[in-house]
């Protein structure tokens, strides 16, 4: 008697927040010791968002979390602007402090914010932001 296996494989395109970068499309990456840990940034070719991570330096460099921004105010980097980029990125004891620059897809101003990401230990808050500044050519 011959037995059939069947396989079902179901496959999900979510978008997590804890979703890794893709490490060999890196043009830009930094990192400094807050606290106890260690938090760094990477941008990548391939992807709008901004992924953060924090590591442990004393566990072999063990990443404890990991958190990518893909959007503001509802708007996805990915299919619902034009254009967006974190800019001027620096490092504080509250965490990671950007400019959040954002082309919306329809003619208009470009939007400018200040954002801040808290890192505490090993955790990654949300991303928080100014009311925008409008930029004009």
């Amino acid at each position: 008697m011959k037995k059939i296996i069947a396989l079902l494989l179901i496959s999900t395109n979510t978008y997590a927040t804890s979703e890794k970068a893709n490490y060999n499309t890196i043009y830009e990456a930094k990192s400094r010791r807050i606290g106890e840990v260690v938090a760094r940034y990477i941008k990548t070719h391939d992807d709008p968002c901004l992924t953060i991570e924090v590591l442990d330096p004393d566990k072999k460099w063990t990443i404890l979390s990991r958190k990518k921004f893909c959007s503001i105010n509802g708007k996805a980097f990915t299919n619902q602007v034009s254009y967006s980029d974190f800019e001027e990125i620096t490092f504080s004891d509250k965490g990671i402090s950007s400019s959040l620059l954002v082309f919306p897809l329809l003619p208009a101003a470009r939007e400018r914010y200040d954002c801040l990401i808290p890192i505490k230990g090993p955790k990654i808050g949300g991303l928080t932001c100014s009311e925008p500044t409008y930029e004009y050519d």
